[in-house]
């Protein structure tokens, strides 16, 4: 008994240390749920404002991977948003409806007809695949170059999927898509996806790449290669993105090419408003990414009912343009400062005095630390 009682203390120890590890990913899963479970328990209104916002959410998590870890903006994740949606539909239309409206597309995705996660896998991989092809010369790149040339790639893949009708039918709505997406599916979705973002962060690729984003030329020295580096966490957040596109399509059940590019009703859209939301949030953290898609998602909603309400065009794209502006130059580091949610259980150290003086141990130290000694 005695030996059962001395292990105690540290069996809490030891949990406590590992809660305390994973509080940055327990603390947005928990309110995350929370609110999903609420909009379960709302109005049907209601339920889908919360699925858009997940969806909004896996975008932004895929999104983070990459430009928060490697410093580097980028304006065309909407393209593999695009890849993913387009797949998706492929798999999962009406395969009567694709041979009559594409008659020349190839037999196999005319007529493919899988299980909803064998799509939801493929599209995660179609877009992985591209962002591998496209890497070598994007990875190399730093600061506005990289942001252009993401945008480029924006505005090639935008040109193809609208151009391409034998493929993708152009213009024309692709319809008939699987209808999937609710808020449970969703759910499951960002969960899966905001751990492995945070693996992804605390495995020794997301240090070596936060090296590079902290001091390039320091990491290059020891060892570190950039584009390797770069390279990985832009196909990982690639294949996110994807997944994000297959949710949306899923849940639109029809898509063209004007809802992930910049056309005109989506220049203020996708691209805009998800880098608002890591912006706002903090784009260097999960966390930051998680509030920050919260946030945005419900000021954006309320702003879209007020103007349904007084007939005000481009109220939102205004006002969330007005608290970018306002977060860049107030809070940079957004509303988290950049930093994960702490563990808020955490003890405070005991103050011990050092033998022989009447100073407590912390005091000696900060005296210490203050002289520079």
């Amino acid at each position: 008994m005695a030996s059962l009682a001395s292990s105690g203390p540290s069996f809490g120890a030891k949990s406590g240390t590992i809660a305390a590890r994973l509080w940055p990913l327990l603390a947005p899963a928990a309110v995350t749920t929370l609110i999903s479970l609420l909009a379960l328990a709302g109005p049907d209104g209601l339920e889908r404002k919360a699925t858009l916002m997940l969806v909004n959410m896996v975008f932004v998590i895929g999104l983070f991977v990459f430009v928060g870890n490697s410093g580097v903006l980028s304006f065309g994740h909407a393209s593999f948003m695009a890849l993913g949606a387009y797949t998706f539909a492929y798999m999962t239309a009406n395969p009567q409806l694709k041979n009559t409206t594409l008659p020349d597309a190839p037999a196999f995705l005319r007529d493919a007809n899988i299980a909803t996660w064998q799509a939801v896998a493929l599209s995660a991989l179609v877009p992985a695949a591209f962002a591998l092809i496209v890497a070598l010369p994007l990875m190399r790149l730093n600061g506005l170059a990289a942001g252009i040339a993401t945008l480029a790639m924006l505005f090639a893949v935008g040109t193809t999927i609208a151009n391409w009708e034998s493929l993708t039918g152009g213009r024309t709505t692709f319809a008939t898509i699987r209808t999937v997406t609710d808020v449970p599916f969703s759910l499951v979705i960002a969960l899966v996806m905001m751990t492995l973002a945070f693996i992804y962060k605390e495995s020794k690729f997301g240090l070596r790449l936060r090296g590079t984003r902290e001091d390039q030329l320091a990491a290059r020295s020891l060892g570190i290669s950039v584009l390797r580096e770069r390279t990985i966490a832009w196909v990982i957040s690639a294949a996110m993105v994807g997944i994000a596109g297959a949710m949306l399509a899923g849940f639109l059940g029809s898509i063209n090419p004007e809802q992930f590019f910049l056309g005109a009703r989506s220049s203020g859209g996708v691209t805009f408003v998800t880098i608002a939301m890591l912006v706002v949030g903090g784009i260097t953290s999960l966390s930051g990414a998680v509030l920050g898609a919260i946030f945005i998602s419900g000021v954006a909603e309320g702003l879209r009912e007020v103007e349904d309400l007084t007939e005000i065009n481009n109220l939102t794209n205004i006002v969330l343009a007005a608290i970018l502006l306002m977060t860049l130059i107030l809070r940079p580091k957004g509303i988290t400062g950049g930093r994960e949610i702490y563990w808020p259980f955490k003890r405070e150290q005991t103050m011990r005095r050092p033998p022989g003086t009447g100073i407590p141990a912390a005091e000696t130290g900060a005296a210490v630390d203050k002289n520079g000694d």
